[in-house]
């Protein structure tokens, strides 16, 4: 199944954080790309959905070297 999935930062717009940046999973049905990680919150619905494809790894695309771009990726 191709699949986009995103993960705006506007769910969590009661954080303090609610400027970080998206979190895009683009699934071919092979392979899973993570397009940023945006904020930490994403990290468990990340975990969820690459548990439920079956998927133990994914490619990470950054797209700039900003914190609200990556602070997801230490989950």
């Amino acid at each position: 199944m191709k699949e986009i999935l995103i993960l705006g930062s506007q769910e969590y717009e009661n954080s303090e954080t609610t400027n970080y940046g998206d979190c895009i999973l683009i699934n071919t049905g092979s392979k899973l790309f993570i397009y940023d990680c945006g904020h930490e919150a994403h990290a468990d619905k990340v975990i969820s959905y690459m548990d439920k494809h079956g998927y133990e790894k994914a490619t990470l695309i950054l797209s700039h070297n900003d914190k609200d771009h990556f602070e997801g990726i230490r989950y």
